[in-house]
């Protein structure tokens, strides 16, 4: 005889569909945050991206809420979305000081002085 394999989430659909939709909302503000960091954060010569797509798999974040807290409501498990918000969609801006090297300029010497000072 076969076996059928089934798998459920133990939390209602509202609840699921709630914290699906707080985590895409999330995301969904952090990249409208990054398109519009020029004109928000004005006044630097550059400005470097380093990033990789801002999404994530509903089934696993659910599969994760499930195993972790069964029969899970939105508001048990919002502050726990919001942890692993910042953990999974770090806040990518940092303000780094530039560096600025002086070039290095020939060493030019008055006639007659030696190194150390005194008249040849």
């Amino acid at each position: 005889m076969g076996s059928l394999a089934a798998s459920t989430y133990l939390a209602d659909d509202q609840d699921i569909n709630q914290a699906e939709l707080t985590y895409t909302e999330w995301e969904t503000d952090l990249q409208m945050e990054i398109d519009r960091v020029e004109s928000d954060r004005p006044g630097y010569d550059e400005y470097r991206y380093n990033l990789g797509a801002i999404e994530h798999d509903p089934y696993v974040l659910m599969g994760y809420l499930t195993s972790a807290y069964q029969g899970f409501t939105y508001d048990e498990v919002e502050s726990v979305l919001r942890q692993l918000s910042r953990n999974n969609i770090p806040c990518p801006f940092q303000k780094k000081p530039r560096s600025v090297t002086a070039p290095k300029l020939p060493l030019i010497r008055k006639p007659g002085r030696n190194p150390g000072g005194s008249a040849l």
